[in-house]
């Protein structure tokens, strides 16, 4: 529907405006006040949610992401953020369990405090990847909460340092560590 194209193009301009202004928690409710939506988690109950495999690679879209996980505990599904712009995970706290992998990508990551009650992923958990790059995280001490893990991988992350954090993984089926600081 035309109108429906119309609200959100509307909605992506004020998006453009406010964006530089406020930090993304605050966006998020704003958005989610707004009733908009660019993605969509289904919610089967109030702590588990289904995204399938869910791909951000904006900030309006990660916005929109956590507008519509409400309280999630588990997501069920693969989540990928590589958008430039993103640089920060804040709206993504509920989050306790991921049963697919983690893809980190955003090569302007710098902050996963978003991820602090992260205590399990299915899959792997990628930081960087072959191609496109590493983030700009020094550390990964927001996910000290992480005991369980597929597999990890830290790729071409540049300003890595420490990972100290990953000290209370017990459950690991796989580590590849390449081209990092």
């Amino acid at each position: 529907n035309s109108r429906q194209a119309l609200r959100g193009q509307e909605m992506r301009k004020r998006w453009k405006r406010i964006s530089s202004l406020i930090s993304t928690r605050v966006a998020v409710w704003f958005f989610a006040l707004m009733g908009y939506s660019m993605c969509s988690v289904t919610v089967a109950e109030a702590s588990v949610c289904s995204a399938s495999t869910t791909s951000i690679e904006s900030s309006a879209e990660l916005i929109s992401f956590i507008a519509s996980l409400d309280s999630c505990e588990t997501l069920q599904g693969t989540l990928t953020i590589s958008g430039e712009e993103i640089t920060d995970l804040d709206g993504l706290e509920s989050i306790k369990e991921l049963t697919g992998s983690l893809n980190l990508r955003a090569p302007n990551l710098a902050d996963i405090q978003g991820l602090r009650n992260l205590r399990a992923i299915g899959g792997a958990l990628n930081v960087g990847a072959s191609g496109t790059g590493g983030t700009a995280l020094p550390n990964l001490d927001d996910l000290a909460s992480l005991v369980s893990v597929g597999s990890l991988s830290l790729f071409g992350n540049r300003q890595l340092i420490q990972i100290d954090a990953l000290s209370r993984v017990t459950d690991l089926k796989g580590v590849w560590i390449y081209r990092n600081s």
